[in-house]
């Protein structure tokens, strides 16, 4: 990680700074090369998630190094410190505090991959990788900073103008302005091509009409990036189709309600609705007509990160589960002495272990621009699956109390299942999985 992240970062790390941990935690020291980063830390050998004492132990899994182990303590403690104790309050309200959101500004937890002559932190893939296995790790699927800062602050830095990025980027990164997208429709949903919100032409403005649904961090959103048709006309809607920048407060931009979802419920999702909202030239995000392009080079990023929130979430739920079944008893012994349970967790804990993996194969390629479409499908697809398969047998070995809201593993199960809906459901994952098999282009 770049040596202004951990300037950025020191005053979350408090007493888990430590010295001698990392050359990052020096200002005026240079940032370690990133094949530095990727590799065995200071010569010393890493434990995989196999041989580990617990799957979210701090330390394990090569791809880290120990500068990513101090991040990770910080990112560990803040959302044990800012977000557990809150997030039944979030749960009620259907929405986290945008003071949270602000925390998270001030001590570096957002826009971490971006870079910093974006006006982000400059951190590497495996650092925002970290925040999204926290969150998992913590149960607590409120806050939409993956969303904001792995989703949308790529689409502003990788196709926006200068002046699209001094706007918007710096605010981000501050917590103060928080971002989302808005692909989905009330009749089009993983075919983005059903689209019907539209943009036309009046002078140098747009007229942007349409609706979203299902639109994450929509509520409290203070700029989204609307998907729209600009060329009906088009030999197919995917050349004209465009992105548009819309900011809050707008005329015409209307928020509906918070939509009251069986999981996530402390992650605000709600309708959006666009009447004739006129948009300057500025707008545009990117170039004309190139919106479906830009969508599909961004795609492998948000289904790689649904992987992630899927495999870390897994890791969550089985540890839970180990320790209920050593703890409960029941026939005079602990559930975990009955031979029928050991082996279900045995199960469990080899797909787990041969799933995180694959996902670590995929961070590596993706940290080297290499993971393409079909890999990101692929690990969307498996992990979301598997997700729920553990969380259904997760859950079956909590027995009646797995049933009940107050223990983890049952938020754990509901929250799972949208995780093969969202990002392009699983079907349509392996549709792509399947072009790539039997067609020769």
């Amino acid at each position: 990680m770049a040596a202004r992240a951990f300037r950025r970062l020191r005053p979350a790390l408090g007493p888990w700074v430590r010295p001698g941990l990392g050359r990052g935690l020096d200002p005026c020291a240079p940032p370690s090369p990133p094949a530095a980063r990727c590799s065995h830390s200071r010569g010393k050998e890493r434990l995989e998630t196999p041989s580990a004492n617990k799957l979210t132990d701090i330390g394990i899994r090569r791809i880290f190094s120990s500068e990513h182990d101090i991040f990770r303590e910080s990112v560990r403690k803040f959302f044990q410190e800012e977000v557990v104790p809150y997030h039944a309050e979030w749960e009620k309200a259907g929405e986290v505090s945008r003071e949270l959101w602000e925390k998270a500004g001030k001590v570096g937890l957002l826009g971490v991959n971006i870079a910093e002559h974006h006006g982000g932190i400059g951190g590497d893939l495996y650092s925002t990788a970290i925040i999204w296995e926290e969150q998992a790790y913590s149960n607590c699927s409120g806050p939409g900073f993956s969303l904001h800062s792995d989703i949308v602050m790529p689409y502003i830095t990788n196709y926006g103008s200068e002046e699209q990025i001094k706007h918007f980027i710096p605010q981000m990164v501050s917590g103060k302005c928080i971002g989302a997208i808005a692909m989905t429709e009330p009749g089009a949903g993983s075919d983005l091509q059903g689209i019907k919100t539209n943009a036309k032409k009046d002078g140098s403005d747009w007229i942007l009409n349409g609706s979203k649904v299902f639109i994450s961090n929509g509520w409290l959103c203070d700029v989204v990036i609307v998907v729209a048709v600009t060329n009906r006309e088009a030999r197919s809607l995917a050349h004209g189709i465009s992105l548009f920048l819309v900011e809050n407060g707008m005329k015409g931009f209307i928020k509906g309600k918070k939509l009251q979802k069986m999981g996530l419920k402390a992650q605000d999702t709600s309708e959006l609705f666009f009447e004739d909202i006129r948009l300057p030239a500025s707008a545009l995000l990117g170039e004309e007509n190139r919106g479906f392009y830009y969508l599909m080079q961004e795609l492998p990023q948000e289904r790689l990160l649904i992987a992630e929130l899927g495999i870390s979430g897994s890791e969550f739920m089985f540890e839970e589960t180990r320790n209920y079944v050593k703890e409960r008893n029941v026939f005079g012994k602990k559930v975990a002495h009955i031979q029928t349970v050991q082996h279900k967790l045995a199960e469990l804990k080899t797909q787990i272990c041969v799933t995180r993996a694959f996902v670590d194969s995929c961070l590596q390629l993706h940290e080297k621009k290499r993971l393409d479409s079909t890999t990101a499908s692929m690990a969307k697809y498996w992990t979301s699956e598997l997700q729920n398969r553990i969380a259904y047998d997760c859950v079956q070995l909590h027995g009646g109390w797995g049933y009940i809201w107050d223990y983890p593993v049952a938020k754990a199960y509901v929250d799972a299942r949208a995780q093969p809906i969202y990002g392009g459901t699983n079907e349509i994952m392996k549709e792509l999985i399947a072009r790539k098999i039997v067609y020769d282009k």
